[in-house]
């Protein structure tokens, strides 16, 4: 198969990438690779909604990708899911793109601006029609995402985000990730381990390596049994 993989940042899948067999490395951000009879792509994007839709845009349209796949930390709003878990992300909505209406915020959706019909959109949502009910990821939690363009720092943003939209985990790629995978009807999953607990921020509490030494594993195991 060809595979795509993107990261926003180079640490968050170097674990993984060590065990690639390099073919070919244009810049530090690109390196084309092999791993069980894979021809992977590793592309890091950088951080964020744009620099995400730039680059991944640029690839699939040069490239035809068998399979696209995200892999990254996340914050979590749910307490069952513990430091160190891994997750696939089966819905995604951007949490911050909407109206500020007075004191209320209200989305494109509800604000009629935007259908929540229409492509790639369903319900609002933005939702990865594959079944990955198999023997590939079948063990891995499937969570509802949110995606922002500002970490949430702050009991007042939390507690709008988790009352309006209910997630599992925020992270500030994955929404753009869907929405461009789906427009261009490429099949994907996103993976990404949890980091911290959404909450007033204290970088503390975090654990990034372990939430990247989980998802890296996670991966391995996706891409041996592909």
């Amino acid at each position: 198969m060809k595979i795509l993989i993107l990261s926003a940042t180079l640490p968050e899948v170097s674990p993984l990438v060590g065990k690639f067999k390099l073919k070919n490395q244009p810049d530090p951000h690109f390196g084309k690779y092999m791993y069980n009879n894979h021809s992977i792509d590793v592309i890091i994007t950088g951080v964020g909604s744009i620099s995400t839709a730039y680059l991944l845009m640029k690839f699939v349209t040069a490239e035809v990708y068998d399979f696209v796949i995200q892999v990254g930390i996340a914050g979590s709003y749910n307490k069952k899911l513990h430091i160190g878990s891994v997750v696939q992300v089966l819905n995604e909505q951007f949490a911050d793109l909407g109206v500020e209406n007075k004191n209320k915020f209200v989305t494109l959706f509800e604000e009629g601006i935007c259908s929540p019909d229409k492509l790639p959109y369903s319900g609002g949502k933005l939702v990865n029609p594959a079944n990955f009910d198999s023997g590939i990821i079948k063990d891995i939690p499937c969570v509802s995402g949110i995606t922002v363009n500002c970490v949430s720092g702050s009991s007042e943003t939390i507690s709008l985000y988790r009352d309006k939209f209910n997630p599992d985990i925020e992270s500030m790629e994955g929404a753009t990730f869907f929405y461009i995978c789906l427009m261009e009807n490429i099949p994907f999953i996103e993976l990404r381990g949890i980091s911290n607990f959404v909450e007033e921020r204290n970088r503390k509490l975090w654990d990034v390596q372990l939430a990247v030494n989980s998802s890296n594993e996670a991966l391995q195991k996706v891409l041996s049994k592909m």
